[in-house]
């Protein structure tokens, strides 16, 4: 994997180190990378760099034109696949499939324009996206507003991305985007109670380490005793796969369909389990540390 640097549009500087500040996200992007780095590490059939591009500010807000400059800085620096740790939640009109999201839509040409390349599939990019998380504490009121300020009902299922949809993992349905491979986690056939879930968009999931009621949790091994729950968690760790295999599945790439039909062959790394139909491919279930 080729990269080199790194770059913090925020700051518009080189410092690239993790300073989210919020207490239950402390160390988000270094824990992101270690599980990474985990996968990597214990499959050992692939060098590979991670080129850290910071396009949220220490309060992890950011901005569109930070999320379309970090696309198009990844590609100018060679990185091969794109871990998309992050989201942001838009209506879903009912009876419209079409992005009616501006940003969302600029996100898509953006992808199409930087991350496929139809001259050399070679040079594609995989765009490795979080399927999104619902907010126990405020009971999804973030997203049940954006339906009632627009004077419209509310879907019954915000956690379903069939009802609403979450950025840039929603487009993972655009068939325009085969390299776009959203992600959320699950233990043996069911979905984290408080994760996004689709059977039309989210195409993988990964096995908890800690299943509890309200929420399944993955080990931190960067500290022990310390678990990490959320769809931002599950992605790393698919992408780690995917880089770990990178050899085996670069000749399938934009195709993700291809890629990950290689991937849950192997027994050792996954299967085919729908988590009751809410998944559209399987469960990449086995996280190794």
């Amino acid at each position: 994997m080729n990269a080199n640097n790194g770059w913090n549009f925020p700051d518009k500087s080189t410092v690239v180190a993790d300073d989210y500040t919020a207490v239950s996200r402390v160390g988000h992007g270094q824990v992101v990378a270690h599980l990474i780095n985990e996968q990597v590490k214990f499959y050992g059939q692939n060098n590979v760099k991670i080129l850290p591009v910071k396009i949220h500010n220490n309060h992890g807000e950011s901005d569109l034109f930070s999320v379309l400059c970090g696309m198009a800085y990844a590609k100018e620096r060679g990185a091969q696949i794109i871990n998309a740790s992050f989201g942001y939640y838009a209506l879903k009109k009912p009876g419209i499939n079409a992005i009616d999201d501006p940003s969302a839509q600029l996100i898509k040409q953006y992808i199409k324009h930087y991350l496929i390349d139809t001259t050399d599939s070679k040079k594609s990019i995989l765009l490795i996206a979080a399927a999104g998380n619902g907010d126990s504490k405020t009971h999804d009121s973030v997203e049940r507003a954006l339906y009632i300020n627009a004077g419209l009902t509310p879907p019954t299922n915000m956690r379903d991305l069939d009802q609403v949809n979450f950025y840039p993992a929603s487009l993972a349905a655009d068939p325009e985007l085969p390299n776009v491979i959203a992600v959320t986690t699950v233990f043996g056939n069911t979905v984290s109670p408080n994760e996004n879930f689709s059977k039309n968009i989210v195409d993988i999931g990964v096995n908890a380490d800690l299943p509890l009621a309200s929420d399944f949790w993955f080990a931190n091994t960067r500290i022990p005793n310390s678990f990490v729950r959320g769809t931002s968690y599950a992605t790393p760790i698919v992408t780690g796969i995917i880089c770990s295999h990178y050899s085996i599945i670069k000749s399938s790439i934009p195709n993700k369909d291809a890629i990950l039909n290689t991937l849950l062959s192997d027994p050792f790394i996954g299967n085919t389990n729908d988590a009751n139909g809410k998944l559209r491919k399987g469960t990449m279930f086995e996280r190794v540390h």
